[in-house]
């Protein structure tokens, strides 16, 4: 949709409103069945980036060992995890399709603050992300290792550990948008 002149626009009706929307809806589910499959192909790594601050912070410690407990666990965990990092995967371009669709209600000015907002929140996302990543599931990992009973062994779940790690990242992530949330 290219940006027209005051002069040239015409009044939509709803089903103008509804065909644009549809449109929008349509793109964005193509990036996220694109960037899911691309996930898909790339699915052993994406775990063990995921599992690594979890495992390095458990070096030392032979007694834990992630296993799956039914037989469709590997794939399940898989198509999850494809599923997750194609939407994050393609939230940009998500973004983008609808502010493609609101832009032309919005004035100059209510653009700009948008841009504003979507870098700070960008810049506070991955600040978050971070944090979750790099901080709290190493100190998770060993806060739980501590609390295990002597002469126990620990055999984790890995679809539940990996729906575990991936909501302490995002959970924490989306948390860092608190502030702009304040103002």
């Amino acid at each position: 949709m290219a940006k027209k002149d005051k002069s040239q626009e015409k009044e939509m009706g709803l089903m103008d409103h509804i065909h644009d929307l549809r449109i929008c809806l349509l793109h964005c589910s193509w990036w996220i069945v694109i960037f899911t499959t691309v996930a898909w192909f790339y699915r052993d790594e994406m775990y063990h980036f995921l599992w690594d601050p979890y495992a390095n912070a458990l070096k030392d410690k032979a007694n834990t060992k992630v296993v799956y407990t039914g037989i469709m666990d590997p794939f399940t965990l898989a198509i999850n995890q494809s599923i997750v990092a194609g939407v994050l995967m393609s939230s940009p371009f998500i973004i983008y399709e609808g502010f493609k669709f609101i832009s032309p209600a919005l004035k100059q000015k209510e653009l700009k603050l948008i841009g504003i907002y979507s870098f700070l929140s960008l810049i506070l996302f991955a600040g978050g992300v971070y944090l979750g990543y790099g901080y709290m599931l190493p100190h998770l990992a060993e806060t739980m290792e501590e609390m295990q009973l002597t002469g126990t062994e620990s055999y984790l779940n890995a679809s539940q550990t990996m729906e575990t790690i991936i909501k302490i990242i995002l959970g924490v992530g989306v948390v860092f948008q608190f502030p702009l949330v304040l103002f």
